[in-house]
C-alpha cells in the first residue's frame, strides 16, 4: 500500500472540494444562528448545516485516505452527517409548517423514531455492524463494497430511508400547497425553489451512495455533494425570501414593486436607506447622494422639519409637504407615513408620497375639482333629504347601505336567505345597572357599544337590532361573524382592564348559521327592516347556554361545518333547544383566550369529548372520573382572580350534572331523556 499510495499523491479536488464545503456549512450555519438566536427555525439550521458539515469533514479524509482502516473510520464519521440530516430536516420542515402553533403529538413521535434509528445506525458503522466489507481505491477516492448487512440491506435501504425521503416530499409539498391556499406568495417562492432543487438532488445522492454500491455498481460516492448543493439550494431561499433573518433592505424591495409613488424607506432616525426608480424620476439625486441624506434634508423649507414621534402608527397619517429637487425647484407631495415591523418591533419607516404639483399650479384642473365636489355635494344634499323620508317610516336600524346602493328599502320583497346570526348580550346587566345611575347606565352601554359596533361592521357584518344591552347582527359569510366575535371579546377584556366603568363586565356570544326570512315589519307609519325566524331564536339560546356552560362564546354545528379549521375550538354537547325536535351541535370558540388557556384547552378537549361520550350513555362514573382528573390537572390555576372561577367553568358544570344526574336529581334549566339533553328556556 505504501508502494503505491501516498498522503500527498491522495490528495485532490474532491478533498479539497469536501473541506473547503465543511468550512462554508460551518461559517453558514452559525452565522444564521447568530442572526436569529431565539428562533427554533435558526437552530435547526444550524444542526442541519454541521450534520452536512460532518458529512463533508468525514468525506475530506475518506478521499484522502490511504489506508483502508481510515477510510472505514471516515465513512463512519460521514454516517454521523448523513443518518441524522434526515431526521434534522424533516423536523426543521416540520417548524415551517407549524409556525404558528407546536407540532402535534404524531409528528412528535415519529421524529423521535427517526433520531433514534440514525443514532442507531451511526453506532453501528462504528462498531462496523453496517460497514463496507471491502474498498478499492479508484482515483480520486475508495470506491464502496457493500457486505451482507441484514439491517441495512433489507430495514434501512428499502424501509427507512425511503420513509424519510416519502415524508419529507410530503412536507415540502404541502407547505408549498398550504402556501398557494392561503396567498402566503413568499412560502410559495421559497418552497417552489427547495422543491425544484431537492428531487434531483436527493435522488442523485441516493443513488450513488446507496444504490450503486446495494446492486454492485462502482462508482465514487459523489452522492453527498448532491445533498451540498441542495442545502445551497435552501440557503439561497433564505437569503433571497429572508424567512429566518428579515431585513429592512428586503422589505424595501418587495414595497417598492408597488405603485407609481415616490417611496422612501428610512431607519427610525428618518436617514434615508432606500429609494424606488420614481424618487430618481421626480427629484433628479443621484444614488450615491441620496444614501447621505435624512429625509428632512429633502425638505423644501428647513421650518417645515418632521419628527418620527409625530407621525401616527394607528392610521395612515396624511400631509401635505414640499420637497426640494436636485436643480432648486419645488415639488408639492401628499405625504402617508408608516412604520415597517421585524417581528413585532419597529425597524424604520415607508414614506409613499404623491406628486400633487398639477393641482397646485393648474388653476383649470382645480377648477374642475370644485365642479366634482359640487356636483357631489348635490347628489349628497338630494340622498339626505331621501334619507330622511326613508327614515320617517323606518325603526331601528339604519338603511344607508341602501340608499348607497341606490336601493328604496320600502321596495324590497321578503325573502328567504341562509345567513349567520350573532347573538351578544351583557351578563347581569339588569343587576349591574340597578346599582348605576341613568347618566352611568348610559355610559356603561355605550362603552359596550364602542366594542361591539366596530368589530360588527369591520367584519361586514350589519347590526340588525338592539334589545337593551343585547345586540343582533346579520353576516353573509361565517368567518366574519366568527372574527367578529374573537374581536368583541377581545375588547371587552381591554375594556375591563382600562376600567372605563367602576364595575367588571362580561359577555356572551351565541352563533347560529341557517335560515331567516328578510323583510320589513310595520306598517306604512313605521317599518324596519329586519329578520325573524328559528335561527335568530336558536343564536339568542346559544347565548344563553354560554351562563350555564361557564364559556365566552358559543356556536352551532351548522356553522362549524362551514368555516375551515383556522380558528381555536371545542366540541361541548349535543342538546335540543325549545321549539326544536332535532339536536345542535354546540362547539366554543376561545380565540380571544390567553396562550396558556388556549394550550390547556387544546389539550383537554379529546378526553371531554370522550367524557361526553359516557355521559350520554348513562355511565356517569366513567365519566365523572375523567371530568375530575381533568379539574386536578387544571388544579388552582385562576385566570380570572377578581371573579375567582377556575381555568375551564366548563368541566364544573360536567361534574355537576353528572352528579345530579346519578341521583336521579331535577335541574332549573335542563332535563334529559334516554340520554338526550333538553333546554327548558
Amino acid at each position: 500500500m505504501m508502494s503505491k499510495f501516498s498522503f500527498v499523491s491522495t490528495l485532490n479536488f474532491l478533498t479539497v472540494i469536501f473541506f473547503v464545503l465543511f468550512v462554508f456549512f460551518v461559517f453558514i450555519g452559525t452565522y444564521v444562528f447568530s442572526k436569529d438566536q431565539k428562533s427554533k427555525k435558526s437552530l435547526l439550521f444550524l444542526l442541519l448545516s454541521f450534520s452536512f458539515a460532518f458529512i463533508c469533514i468525514g468525506q475530506t479524509f475518506f478521499t484522502w485516505s490511504i489506508f483502508k482502516e481510515d477510510a472505514y473510520f471516515f465513512n463512519s464519521v460521514s454516517s454521523i452527517g448523513f443518518c441524522t440530516f434526515w431526521p434534522i430536516i424533516i423536523n426543521f420542515f416540520l417548524l415551517l409548517n407549524n409556525e404558528k402553533r407546536e407540532i402535534n403529538k404524531k409528528w412528535k413521535i415519529f421524529l423521535i423514531i427517526s433520531y433514534i434509528i440514525a443514532f442507531a445506525f451511526v453506532v453501528t458503522a462504528f462498531l462496523g455492524i453496517n460497514a463496507s466489507k471491502d474498498y478499492i481505491r479508484d482515483g480520486f477516492s475508495w470506491i464502496d463494497i457493500r457486505g451482507n448487512s441484514p439491517t441495512y440491506d433489507y430495514f434501512y435501504v428499502p424501509i427507512v430511508m425511503p420513509t424519510w425521503i416519502v415524508v419529507m416530499f410530503y412536507i415540502i409539498i404541502n407547505i408549498k400547497r398550504k402556501a398557494k391556499k392561503t396567498g402566503d406568495i413568499m412560502k410559495k417562492k421559497q418552497f417552489g425553489i427547495i422543491l425544484f432543487w431537492s428531487i434531483p438532488a436527493v435522488f442523485f445522492a441516493v443513488f450513488v451512495n446507496i444504490i450503486a454500491s446495494s446492486i454492485g455498481i462502482k462508482i465514487i460516492s459523489i452522492g453527498f455533494l448532491a445533498l451540498g448543493v441542495w442545502i445551497l439550494a435552501i440557503g439561497y431561499a433564505i437569503t433571497k425570501y429572508k424567512f429566518l433573518v428579515p431585513t429592512l433592505e428586503y422589505a424595501s424591495k418587495e414595497i417598492f414593486k408597488i405603485g407609481r409613488e415616490i417611496n422612501i424607506v428610512t431607519d427610525m432616525g428618518l436617514n434615508i436607506t432606500e429609494v424606488n426608480d420614481i424618487f430618481f424620476e421626480k427629484l433628479g439625486y443621484s444614488k450615491e447622494k441620496v444614501k447621505s441624506f435624512n429625509f428632512n434634508d429633502l425638505l423644501f423649507k428647513k421650518e417645515a422639519c418632521i419628527n418620527i414621534n409625530v407621525l401616527n402608527e394607528e392610521k395612515v397619517n396624511e400631509r401635505e409637504i414640499s420637497l426640494r429637487k436636485k436643480n432648486g425647484e419645488r415639488i408639492y407631495t401628499n405625504l402617508k407615513a408608516s412604520f415597517i415591523y421585524n417581528n413585532g418591533i419597529k425597524i424604520g419607516m415607508l414614506l409613499v408620497l404623491s406628486d400633487i404639483t398639477q393641482l397646485k399650479t393648474q388653476n383649470k384642473i382645480l377648477d374642475e375639482k370644485v365642479k366634482e365636489k359640487t356636483k357631489e355635494l348635490n347628489a349628497l344634499n338630494e340622498m339626505l333629504k331621501k334619507q330622511l323620508d326613508i327614515n320617517r317610516v323606518y325603526a331601528g336600524v339604519t338603511v344607508d347601505n341602501f340608499i348607497k346602493e341606490g336601493i328604496d328599502p320600502r321596495e324590497i320583497k321578503p325573502e328567504k336567505k341562509e345567513i349567520c346570526i350573532l347573538f351578544s348580550d351583557i351578563r347581569n346587566f339588569s343587576k349591574i345597572s340597578n346599582t348605576f345611575s341613568e347618566e352611568e347606565t348610559l355610559r356603561l352601554l355605550n362603552s359596550v357599544f364602542g366594542i361591539t359596533d366596530p368589530s360588527i361592521d369591520g367584519n361586514k357584518g350589519v347590526i340588525d337590532n338592539r334589545q337593551g344591552d343585547s345586540v343582533i347582527a346579520r353576516f353573509e359569510n361565517p368567518i366574519d361573524s366568527l372574527r367578529a366575535a374573537i374581536e368583541m371579546r377581545r375588547g371587552m377584556i381591554k375594556l375591563n382592564q382600562e376600567r372605563v366603568v367602576s364595575t367588571r363586565l362580561d359577555m356572551g356570544i351565541g352563533i347560529h348559521f341557517g335560515d331567516v326570512q328578510m323583510g320589513n315589519i310595520g306598517s306604512t307609519y313605521k317599518l324596519n327592516y329586519t329578520v325573524i325566524g328559528d335561527s335568530v331564536n336558536c343564536a339568542s339560546r346559544l347565548e344563553a347556554l354560554t351562563k350555564h356552560y361557564g364559556v365566552s362564546v358559543i356556536v352551532s354545528g351548522e356553522l362549524i361545518d362551514r368555516v375551515s379549521d383556522i380558528y381555536q375550538s371545542r366540541y361541548l354537547d349535543e342538546i335540543i333547544l325549545p321549539g326544536r325536535n332535532n339536536l345542535i351541535r354546540l362547539y366554543e370558540i376561545y380565540d380571544h383566550e390567553r396562550e396558556d388557556v388556549i394550550e390547556m384547552k387544546n389539550k383537554s378537549k379529546d378526553l371531554m369529548f370522550e367524557a361526553n361520550y359516557h355521559r350520554k350513555n348513562g355511565n356517569f362514573k366513567e365519566a365523572l372520573k375523567i371530568y375530575n382528573a381533568l379539574k386536578k390537572e387544571v388544579g388552582p390555576h385562576k385566570y380570572d382572580t377578581e371573579r375567582n372561577i377556575s381555568a375551564d367553568p366548563f368541566i364544573d358544570f360536567n361534574i355537576s350534572i353528572c352528579e345530579g344526574l346519578e341521583r336521579d336529581q331535577f335541574f332549573d334549566n335542563f332535563y334529559f331523556l334516554e340520554g338526550i339533553c333538553y333546554y327548558k328556556k
